[in-house]
C-alpha cells in the first residue's frame, strides 16, 4: 500500500530573530499562504501596470518581463531596492536610479516613489567636509559612493527625480518638494566639483569601466543627463535657477566635446583607422570593451536626442557601437578588460543603445543571447530561471567548454540591474518617447521585428506609465498577405503626436482616420489625436 504524505518546508528569507519569528512562520496553514501569495503576484503582475502583449513567437518575452518585474520586487527592501539578495544586499545611487526608473515605467511608482522621495535624500550629504577633491555638501552618496569616489552618483540621482517627476505629472509635484536642497544643491556639485578640464574627477564609478585613478566619460555623461533633467524639472516649477542649471549644462557639455574632439584627433593622428570614445580621456588610444561606458550616450541618457554634444561627437558614438560589437561581441558582449565575463545588463544597455540608434536587427541579436543567459545550462541541466547575475562567466556560458586562464566569477544573482535594464527594453522596443519638452511625440513598435508578428497576431500594450505623465496604450496587428499594418491606439496623452518606423517592408502608403497620410522614408508620421492608423508596404 502505497502512503502519501505532505511536508511544508517554510524558509525565513528575512531577518531571523528567534521564535517568535518561528511562530509567526508556523501560524498559519501552508495552503492559505500559498494561496494568498499566488493571488498577490497574479493581481500584481497580470492585473496592474504596464501590461505587454507579445505573439507566440516572442512570448516569453512577455513571461520574461513579468519575471523581471517581480525581481526587484522582492529585492526591495524597505523601499531600497538592492543590486542583489547576498554580495549586493546594500543600497547604490548609481544601480537604483535605474532600477526605480525601471519600476515607475512598468507600473510600481508606489516603489519608485518611496525609494526617490524617502531613501535619496537620506543619502544627500550635508556636511562640511571633503571627499577626496570634492565637497562633502550636495554629493549623493553613502559607503559606497564615498568610499570609491562614485562622482557619477549625483547625475544619476537627479536624472532618476527628473525622470519619475515627468512620469507622475504635474499634479504629483513630486519634484517641486524635492527641488530644494535635493535637485537645486546637487546640480550645483556638479557645476563646482570638477577637474581643470571641466570633466569629472577621477573615480571608480561602475566597476565595468576600468581604473578608479583615471576619469569616465560615463560619469561626465550622467552629469550632463542629471543637469538636463535638473533644467527642465527647474522650468516645469518656474524656479528662479533655470539660467543658472542651464549654464551648467552648457559648460559641462562645452567641457565634455572638447575633450572627446581632442582624444578622437589624437586617435587619428596615431593612426587608429577605427573611430571610438574610449572610457576616458586618460585611455586615449586604448581600444578594449572598457569603452561600453559609451552605450550610456544613447540609453539610459539619450543624449543623441538633438545631437546634443555635438554632431562629430554624435557620429563617433554611433560609429563607437559597430567598434564594440566587432571586437567584443560574440553572442553577448564579453567584457575581458575589467571582469574576464560576459555582461549580461552591458549586454543589455547594449541592445538599447542599438534600438535607439535605429538598428534593430543588431538589438535582437543582443537580446535573444541575453535571454538565454537568464536560463544557463551546466552539464545538461537548466542551471537558473529567468534571472541573470552580473557576470556570466565564460565557462557557464559554454558549458565549461571555454575556461579561461584567468580568475572568473559568476556575481549575484538575481541581478536587480539586469533586470532593470530588460524592462527598461522590453518596453522601449514597444514604444519610446521623444522630446518630452519642445515636440512631443512617441516612437510606436520601434524595435519589433518582422518573424515576431506571424498572420493573425497582434503586438499589444496596456496601461503603460509615459514621460508625459499620461498613460499609454495599443494595438498593432499585421496582415502579411494585403501588405498592411494596423496600429489602433488605445489611449494616449493629449498633445502627442506618433512616429511609426516600419520594419515590415518599404512604405508604400499610409492614412490616418482615414485621411491619407505623406510618405517620406520609413518612418510614417502620426498626428497627435489620431485613433487608428493603416501602413502599405512592398
Amino acid at each position: 500500500m502505497d502512503v502519501v504524505f505532505e511536508l511544508d518546508v517554510r524558509l525565513p528569507v528575512d531577518l531571523y530573530a528567534g521564535a517568535d519569528d518561528l511562530a509567526e512562520l508556523k501560524g498559519t496553514p501552508a495552503t492559505e499562504l500559498e494561496s494568498a501569495n499566488r493571488d498577490f503576484w497574479a493581481a500584481k503582475l497580470l492585473g496592474q501596470g504596464l501590461q505587454p502583449q507579445l505573439p507566440s513567437p516572442v512570448g516569453h518575452l512577455t513571461d520574461l518581463f513579468r519575471q523581471s518585474r517581480s525581481q526587484l520586487l522582492i529585492l526591495s527592501d524597505h523601499g531600497e531596492i538592492h543590486p542583489g539578495p547576498t554580495v549586493y544586499d546594500s543600497f547604490w545611487i548609481r544601480d537604483s536610479s535605474v532600477e526605480a526608473t525601471a519600476c515607475s515605467l512598468v507600473g510600481d511608482s508606489a516603489l519608485a516613489e518611496h525609494q526617490l522621495g524617502t531613501h535619496y535624500p537620506l543619502r544627500f550629504n550635508r556636511g562640511t567636509g571633503r571627499i577626496g577633491p570634492c565637497a562633502e555638501y550636495g554629493f549623493y552618496g553613502g559607503p559606497h559612493e564615498k568610499d570609491d569616489r562614485e562622482w557619477d552618483s549625483n547625475g544619476q540621482a537627479l536624472w532618476a527625480i527628473g525622470r519619475f517627476d515627468r512620469t507622475v505629472g504635474r499634479q504629483a509635484a513630486f519634484g517641486a518638494k524635492l527641488y530644494v536642497p535635493y535637485v537645486r544643491d546637487a546640480a550645483r556639485w556638479l557645476r563646482d566639483n570638477r577637474d581643470g578640464y571641466g570633466l569629472l574627477h577621477s573615480g571608480w564609478s561602475a566597476e565595468h569601466l576600468g581604473e578608479r585613478d583615471k576619469p569616465h566619460y560615463w560619469d561626465d555623461l550622467w552629469g550632463l543627463a542629471g543637469l538636463y533633467e535638473a533644467a527642465r524639472l527647474a522650468e516645469r516649477i518656474d524656479a528662479p535657477e533655470v539660467p543658472e542649471l542651464w549654464s551648467a549644462f552648457d559648460d559641462l557639455k562645452r567641457a565634455t566635446g572638447d575633450s572627446v574632439r581632442w582624444v578622437l584627433a589624437e586617435q587619428r593622428a596615431h593612426g587608429a583607422w577605427e573611430t571610438y570614445i574610449p572610457t576616458g580621456p586618460a585611455d586615449t588610444g586604448r581600444l578594449d570593451s572598457t569603452m561600453i561606458g559609451t552605450a550610456a550616450y544613447f540609453h539610459s541618457l539619450r543624449l543623441h536626442m538633438g545631437s546634443k554634444l555635438g554632431d562629430e561627437v554624435d557620429r563617433a558614438a554611433r560609429l563607437t557601437l559597430g567598434t564594440m560589437y566587432a571586437h567584443f561581441v560574440t553572442g553577448g558582449y564579453r567584457h575581458e578588460a575589467a571582469w574576464n565575463a560576459y555582461g549580461p545588463y552591458l549586454t543589455l544597455q547594449l541592445a538599447h543603445a542599438y534600438l535607439l540608434a535605429g538598428d534593430p536587427a543588431r538589438m535582437d541579436a543582443l537580446l535573444g543571447w541575453t535571454v538565454g543567459a537568464g536560463f544557463p545550462r551546466t552539464a545538461g541541466r537548466v542551471a537558473a530561471l529567468g534571472a541573470w547575475n552580473e557576470q556570466h562567466a565564460f565557462p557557464v556560458a559554454s558549458d565549461f567548454a571555454e575556461v579561461p586562464h584567468r580568475p572568473w566569477y559568476m556575481g549575484d544573482i538575481p541581478h536587480g540591474w539586469a533586470a532593470a535594464e530588460y524592462l527598461l527594453l522590453i518596453r522601449d522596443i514597444l514604444f519610446f518617447e521623444a522630446d518630452e519638452d519642445r515636440d512631443p511625440h512617441l516612437y510606436i513598435a520601434p524595435g519589433v521585428r518582422p518573424h515576431w508578428v506571424p498572420e493573425g497576431a497582434e503586438v499589444a500594450v496596456e496601461a503603460a506609465p509615459t514621460l508625459f505623465g499620461e498613460p499609454f496604450g495599443y494595438r498593432l496587428a499585421h496582415d502579411p498577405a494585403g501588405r498592411t499594418v494596423t496600429v489602433d491606439i488605445t489611449e494616449a496623452p493629449d498633445g502627442v503626436r506618433f512616429v511609426y518606423p516600419c520594419h515590415f517592408g518599404r512604405v508604400r502608403a499610409a492614412s490616418a482616420d482615414g485621411r491619407d497620410l505623406g510618405v517620406t522614408g520609413q518612418d510614417v508620421r502620426v498626428p497627435a489625436g489620431t485613433e487608428r492608423f493603416t501602413v502599405t508596404h512592398g
